[in-house]
């Protein structure tokens, strides 16, 4: 859940805000950090996610997105990673960023147009050990069924912070990043439930 401070030691508001405070602090004095925590076997609190990267899958689930990012770009091949879904959709799907260097030292992809062309194609050995690779850390990781991307975009070049894509300390901004792949992100639902139909109960 999320992360609360109340004590003497916290500040009592933001100086001439108190829309911003009211939104940070609750009726009972707790102010929300924003921060999504579990407590690991010793004892320690550990923050997993923001709470603004969690969203809720049509089934219900809720999904914490940076979570499972850090998951699947424990691949050598994989240079950044996406996730995303939304209460409309009961699955989730991801742009991949490959890791230029590892794809051309162990793939032979080392000119831009040949990576390009591997990212174009779905069944590319790239492609394929990339999707293969976020199953396996998924499982490692114990992820649960839901929280494993179904589908994904494979794009040849790096999210930057020139074209908007990252902040200055090297974050996803993840709105900018759905709106610039939303075209592609409906295409992936459009196409894996179209190949994909849900089983009849009759």
């Amino acid at each position: 859940g999320e992360i609360c401070y109340r004590g003497p030691v916290l500040f009592d508001g933001y100086f001439k805000q108190p829309e911003k405070t009211a939104e940070t602090f609750d009726e009972g004095g707790w102010l929300h950090s924003g921060d999504i925590g579990v407590w690991t076997n010793k004892g320690q609190l550990k923050i997993v996610d923001r709470k603004k990267n969690i969203f809720k899958l049509a089934q219900g689930e809720y999904v914490a997105a940076e979570k499972i990012e850090n998951v699947i770009a424990q691949s050598p091949l994989i240079a950044q990673a996406f996730v995303t879904g939304s209460s409309l959709e009961s699955f989730l799907v991801a742009v991949l960023v490959p890791d230029e260097e590892v794809a051309a030292a162990t793939l032979g992809l080392d000119t831009p147009s040949k990576l390009s062309a591997a990212c174009a194609d779905k069944s590319s050995p790239l492609c394929i050990s990339i999707m293969n690779d976020v199953v396996t850390l998924a499982k490692k990781a114990k992820l649960q069924g839901f929280e494993i991307p179904r589908a994904a975009h494979f794009e040849p070049v790096q999210f930057s912070v020139e074209e908007g894509l990252m902040t200055p300390t090297f974050k996803i901004k993840r709105n900018s990043v759905q709106e610039k792949y939303q075209s592609e992100i409906d295409h992936m639902y459009t196409t894996y439930k179209a190949a994909n139909p849900p089983k009849s109960k009759l």
